[in-house]
Formats: structure tokens, sequence, C-alpha cells
């Protein structure tokens, strides 16, 4: 192993680090009482969005690749949304 692969893991390893701190700075409270109403007042395709996006903010700290499925529901969730807000349902 070279010494531009030994730095590569060190940055990695930092990264990760400062990435785990971050997340675990973000509240997910407000998520959480916004799932909550959505699940009692959305329609069941929109709420089934907001609680996977949810599941997946919850898990971050845990599971590093939950960030981009997040990130993915929460897009999702966007369209689902905005299309049912607007009468598109």
């Amino acid at each position: 192993m070279g010494i531009f692969a030994v730095l590569d893991e060190r940055q990695d390893a930092e990264a990760e680090q400062r990435a785990r701190r971050i997340r675990a700075a973000v509240p997910i409270e407000p998520l959480r009482s916004t799932v909550s109403v959505v699940l009692l007042e959305g329609p069941e395709h929109v709420a089934a969005i907001a609680w996977e996006m949810f599941n997946y903010a919850y898990r971050v700290l845990e599971d590093p690749d939950a960030h981009g499925r997040m990130v993915g529901a929460m897009d999702a969730f966007t369209v689902a949304a905005r299309s049912h807000l607007n009468g598109g349902d």
C-alpha cells in the first residue's frame, strides 16, 4: 500500500467521522412531528413516503447509505405532496 492510499484512507475516515458528528447534531423531532400530521391527515401514498423518509432519517447515524435513501425519499415526498396539494391525486 502506497503513501497516497494511506492518506486517502485517513482522509476518508476523518470525513466519515465529521459526517457522523454533523448527523448526530441534527434533530429529527421536527420531522417526526410533521410525519405524524401527514399520517393523520394526508393521503395514504403521501403518508407512506413520509414514513419512509422518517425511517431513513432515524437510521442515518447507524447506516451511512440511509442518507442517500432519505434524500431520495424527501424528493419523492415533495413531488407527491405538491401533486396532492395542487389537486393532482
